[in-house]
C-alpha cells in the first residue's frame, strides 16, 4: 500500500482473508488492509464496507477505534465529509469507552479538521 500498488495489496488482502477465516485477529487485519487498498484505488464504498466489517468484528475497542478512523479517512479522501465526521465521532466514542486518551485526542483532531475542509 505504501508504494501505491493497490492492486497487489488488494490481491494479498483477499488471499489473506481466504486463509484466515478461523482467526479473528488475522482476518480483521486483512479486512483493514483490504479497506485501505480499496480506498487507495478510489473505491470508497468498498473501502467502507471492509473497514466497517473490521470495526464490527474487532475484539477490542482499540481495534474498533483504528478501523473507524480509517473509515473516516477514506470518506474524507473522497470528499464525503458528513460520513467522515460520523466515522470520526464513532472513533471518539470507542476511544472514550476504552479510556484511551491518546486516541481520544487523535479522533478530536480529525473531527476538528472536518470544520476546516
Amino acid at each position: 500500500i505504501e508504494k501505491g500498488d493497490f492492486e497487489t495489496a488488494l490481491a494479498q488482502a483477499n488471499k489473506l482473508l481466504a486463509q484466515t477465516k478461523n482467526d479473528a485477529q488475522d482476518n480483521n487485519d486483512a479486512l483493514i488492509c483490504q479497506g485501505r487498498a480499496h480506498s487507495g484505488k478510489g473505491d470508497v464504498d468498498a473501502a467502507a464496507a471492509s473497514l466497517n466489517a473490521a470495526a464490527e468484528n474487532a475484539k477490542s475497542l482499540f481495534d474498533k477505534t483504528i478501523a473507524t478512523i480509517l473509515t473516516g479517512n477514506a470518506y474524507k479522501t473522497a470528499r464525503r465529509y458528513d460520513e467522515a465526521l460520523k466515522s470520526y465521532q464513532k472513533a471518539l466514542a470507542h476511544a472514550q469507552s476504552d479510556k484511551n486518551q491518546k486516541f481520544e485526542r487523535i479522533s478530536q483532531n480529525f473531527i476538528g479538521d472536518m470544520f476546516f475542509t
